[in-house]
């Protein structure tokens, strides 16, 4: 007995489906009739393949820092001799700096770098001169949470002897451990749009 039915060939991924279909069962892309001429289909990307995107790596990362560290010390000289000048403190040493004045500037430090990274600057101001920004594993903008997350895990990542920071230079997406603990990516400012169409990368 001939069988009556017509077969269709998916031009996506080449299963072949059986009846009046008009996509296919496996992968819903439209159908064509075994035996028919070819149909050029749409090249479409797996959903976890690799976005062109381009990682911030040591050299753009170590000229933030220096930006930002530049910025800050200045800012902590000013506060620091407003301080002293008001007679609020006596003149002090760096090596004998007085516990309230050096947790105010640790705490001025962690709001710059949390505040900025999860704002829409998407950096602190070192990192916006470079033209790199923070993002989640989406491209998307961190949160304050997660970005105080890793502004503390940079703690792990510089002891001992910076040894933390080291995979930046080597894992192709330029992670270091407070960036993996975080779930963070440091990517060139134009390359976030790539990372939200391909739907993010894996963890």
């Amino acid at each position: 007995m001939t069988d009556a039915r017509r077969f269709w060939t998916c031009p996506a991924c080449g299963a072949t489906n059986a009846g009046e279909l008009e996509a296919c069962l496996a992968c819903a892309s439209p159908l064509i009739e075994e035996g028919s001429p070819p149909v050029e289909v749409e090249n479409r990307a797996e959903p976890h393949d690799e976005p062109e995107v381009r990682y911030a790596g040591p050299v753009s990362r170590i000229g933030a820092w220096l930006i930002d560290a530049i910025l800050l010390n200045a800012i902590a000289t000013l506060g620091v001799t407003h301080v002293v000048d008001n007679n609020w403190v006596e003149p002090f040493s760096i090596e004998a700096m007085p516990l309230p004045v050096a947790g105010a500037l640790s705490v001025f430090a962690w709001l710059y770098a949390a505040g900025l990274e999860s704002s829409g600057l998407q950096g602190t101001l070192g990192k916006r001169l470079v033209g790199i920004a923070v993002t989640d594993r989406l491209g998307e903008r961190i949160g304050f949470l997660r970005a105080t997350a890793r502004f503390f895990a940079k703690l792990l990542s510089a002891l001992p002897l910076g040894l933390g920071f080291l995979p930046i230079a080597f894992n192709r997406r330029r992670r270091g451990l407070h960036d993996w603990m975080s779930g963070c990516l440091v990517v060139h400012r134009q390359s976030r749009e790539a990372l939200k169409r391909a739907g993010g990368v894996t963890a």
